[in-house]
């Protein structure tokens, strides 16, 4: 207490002095006069003066000990507010005081930059900073006053827009801090604002960027998402119908009257397109020359047959663009919900196949999505998934032994390729070997399954199976796009294997593709040593001139001629005449898919030169190969 009052140390100071003056001075004086009245009285005048020069001094010293102190102590506040001020003039935020009365305390300058009122006029007229804010955001603003002044939230914030008086629009945002007494009474309230204009413009402008294309301004792509997502979501389930137009003539624009009338071009479609329809329609451009329409009230497959024609009709007339008159039409595909898709890349996908349907059937025209078309696209996820098979190493080889139809021993295997998918297993080969064909993918995954056999058959004939021969198949599109010659050399010396070990395979649908090149073929590898067979005999051409020119050392007679051999005289009579021409001509028999005693007995009869079958032997991973082959050993 004494500390903090410098006047009550002084006046203390001053009469504890002035106490022990009194109860001392007295005793001392009588006992320095001796008793002499005189000198006693003179002595008490100079007590009294002694006792006004000592207090003179003391209270001199304390009270510029304390001027002092005052002193320094307003130079520090002085400095701090002087920092406090420098702070506040360089600091974009405005920092504000008010009373519990919202009489303002203190409103740092950087208001006058941001509501571009001076300070002089808002202490004259409090409101001003209330009445610059926009009207439709003034319930806003309003909710921020009542949330501070009444609510117990600790801060509040609020983002509102002002208007400044040379008509400039500000974005604001405001945090008030209540300050409460101990009984929770509001005393003041603190606050900061901050002019966020800039950061608002880059955040709609990355919002824009986001969610709209910037060539037409039309909604992109994620926009289409979201809204399909939404609607998607709606509990009611309410149908909706999606539109995919893709611009027919396009790509002749671009390439003849160049990528900036192109682009004109675009923005006068999607012009056109978002004003066709001017209710319950939402128009996107999802790149390039395709566009959307969802249609959120129109589901009727009759109306929507009836919009298709006018955007048909619209698409047909020309388009004036920089004096050119520019004819684009369009493909219309047609997807509702929920029939055709109950997600947003579902309904997209399909609406995007219903639009290729309409170009394969001429353009110029629209189609609606056809359930039946899901198997067209399986094999398209199929064919995309293909192109990372190879690489990701899901494609095997499995092994389909060769046996002799009466002593039942181990001739040799058949490779065949399969595809380890790692989310659907196994996929079966009828799925995937024509897609590979279709897209020449085969080429490529010719040559891996030609070097995965040798490298296998050269492993087994190092463990002591010399005789074992292999079989590989062998595609048209490997005898076009491939020097096949040239390559299974090269295949034979890697693997360090002998050619008549070997086996390729090519069915007679293949061969007869190009028969000159596959008779030259067929000769150099036929010089190599290689063995040549024919797979599927019988259900190609079959012709005994067809046989004469290319001389196959093995006939493969197809699994359907085997079938019935056990319980039909022509089947079996058939299979035998193959057999007996064969022998004739010097060409090695074998029979695809036996699977009962009794048609082994009767190849045997007929005299077959070797089976294969699942009697005998299903197709087997390559692991699996050694054991049989062990067995076929200790059976020897």
């Amino acid at each position: 207490m004494i500390a903090r009052h410098p006047a009550l140390l002084i006046a203390s100071l001053y009469l504890l002095f002035g106490l022990l003056w009194i109860l001392f001075s007295d005793q001392a004086l009588e006992w320095l006069a001796g008793g002499d009245a005189p000198w006693l009285s003179r002595l008490q005048t100079y007590k009294g003066m002694a006792f006004m020069v000592i207090t003179t001094v003391l209270l001199f010293a304390l009270i510029s000990a304390s001027h002092r102190v005052r002193l320094r102590l307003l130079q520090e506040v002085a400095e701090r507010e002087a920092r406090l001020s420098d702070m506040a003039q360089h600091i974009p935020s405005v920092f504000w005081i008010l009373e519990a009365d919202l009489q303002p305390h203190y409103i740092s300058p950087a208001f006058e930059k941001v509501w571009g009122i001076s300070l002089q006029d808002f202490m004259y007229d409090n409101l001003a900073w209330q009445r610059a804010i926009l009207p439709e955001d003034l319930p806003t603003a309003q909710r921020f006053v009542d949330s501070y002044l009444h609510g117990k939230s600790r801060s509040v914030e609020c983002k509102y827009r002002i208007m400044r008086p040379d008509g400039e629009v500000r974005w604001i945002h405001d945090t008030a801090y209540p300050v409460q007494d101990e009984a929770g009474q509001l005393i003041r309230i603190i606050g900061v604002a901050n002019d966020i204009t800039e950061q608002k413009r880059a955040h709609d402008q990355l919002y824009l960027l986001a969610h709209f294309d910037s060539l037409t301004g039309l909604p992109n792509r994620s926009s289409l998402i979201s809204r399909l997502e939404q609607a998607c979501a709606d509990r009611e389930h309410r149908p909706f119908a999606l539109l995919f137009i893709d611009l027919d003539r396009f790509k002749v624009i671009n390439d003849t009257l160049g990528p900036q009338m192109a682009d004109h071009c675009l923005r006068r479609v999607a012009s056109l397109l978002e004003h066709a329809f001017l209710h319950d329609t939402f128009t996107a451009r999802l790149g390039g020359d395709e566009f959307a329409l969802m249609f959120t009230e129109q589901t009727n497959r009759e109306h929507l047959a009836m919009t298709c024609h006018q955007l048909l009709a619209l698409l047909s007339h020309p388009l004036e663009v920089d004096g050119h008159e520019v004819y684009v039409g369009g493909s219309i595909g047609v997807a509702c919900y929920p029939q055709d898709g109950e997600t947003a890349n579902l309904l997209l996908r399909h609406a995007d196949m219903a639009m290729y349907a309409a170009k394969q059937a001429g353009r110029n025209t629209f189609r609606f999505y056809d359930v039946q078309w899901e198997h067209g696209k399986q094999n398209l996820e199929l064919e995309r998934e293909l192109h990372k098979a190879l690489q990701q190493e899901e494609f095997v080889l499995f092994y389909q032994p060769k046996f002799c139809p009466i002593t039942r021993t181990l001739q040799g295997f058949e490779a065949l390729l399969r595809w380890r998918h790692p989310e659907r297993g196994l996929v079966s080969p009828a799925l995937f070997i024509p897609l590979l064909e279709e897209t020449g993918l085969i080429r490529e995954v010719g040559k891996w399954v030609m070097h995965a056999a040798f490298h296998d058959l050269a492993q087994w004939q190092a463990a002591g199976f010399g005789h074992i021969t292999m079989a590989v198949n062998v595609s048209a599109r490997q005898l076009d796009h491939l020097n096949l010659v040239d390559f299974v050399q090269e295949a034979l010396e890697r693997y360090n294997l002998q050619p008549q070990h070997i086996e390729l395979e090519l069915t007679e649908s293949d061969l007869m593709t190009n028969p000159e090149q596959s008779r030259a073929i067929i000769q150099g590898l036929r010089q190599q040593g290689i063995r040549i067979a024919i797979d599927d005999f019988g259900t190609g051409y079959s012709s005994l001139a067809y046989l004469k020119r290319f001389a196959p050392d093995t006939l493969k007679i197809d699994k359907s001629f085997i079938d019935d051999i056990d319980h039909e005289h022509d089947a079996a009579a058939i299979v035998e005449g193959i057999i007996q021409l064969s022998k004739i001509l010097h060409i090695h028999v074998v029979a695809e898919g036996v699977e009962r005693d009794s048609q082994l007995q009767v190849l045997a009869r007929v005299g077959c030169d070797a089976v294969q079958g699942f009697l005998l032997g299903r197709p087997m991973p390559a692991v699996q190969v050694m054991g049989l082959l062990n067995l076929e050993q200790k059976l020897d």
